[in-house]
């Protein structure tokens, strides 16, 4: 297990470091020892959904979601693959999801207010990024 968890450590390193392609191996080696490995079924999305392949991110993601649906930041980010493909209806369940989970969490109301935006739901849009400024949460 210390294995897996030093070469998570490393593959985010370079993730963070934008070095895509080898955060994405290690992110695959980690899954071929343990195919249900959830941070790195989610941090493979992430990268499908940087590099264009949001079709693949939701999958990725969704994955991820099944096998621990108790991590908001996963529900946050299916939320911006689905917004990227179109799938408008999916993000705004996935961010109300990331915002039940975890009620203050600011990236997933933005977003949320992104989604209502380009749908012209004005009202609802301001609502929800008022919900990221402290002290204007009910």
């Amino acid at each position: 297990m210390a294995e897996i968890s030093e070469t998570m450590e490393t593959a985010v390193q370079h993730h963070q470091a934008g070095c895509l392609q080898q955060a994405e191996q290690l992110y695959r080696s980690v899954l071929q020892s343990d195919p249900n490995h959830p941070i790195a079924l989610h941090l493979l999305g992430v990268i499908a959904h940087q590099t264009g392949q949001h079709d693949a991110a939701v999958h990725l993601i969704g994955k991820a979601i099944t096998n621990n649906p108790r991590i908001p930041q996963f529900h946050n980010n299916i939320g911006v693959a689905f917004k990227a493909l179109g799938k408008f209806e999916e993000a705004l369940g996935a961010y109300e999801e990331a915002v039940s989970l975890k009620p203050d969490y600011a990236e997933a109301y933005n977003n949320m207010g992104s989604v209502l935006q380009s749908q012209g739901q004005y009202a609802e849009a301001v609502e929800n990024c008022t919900k990221t400024v402290p002290g204007t949460r009910p």
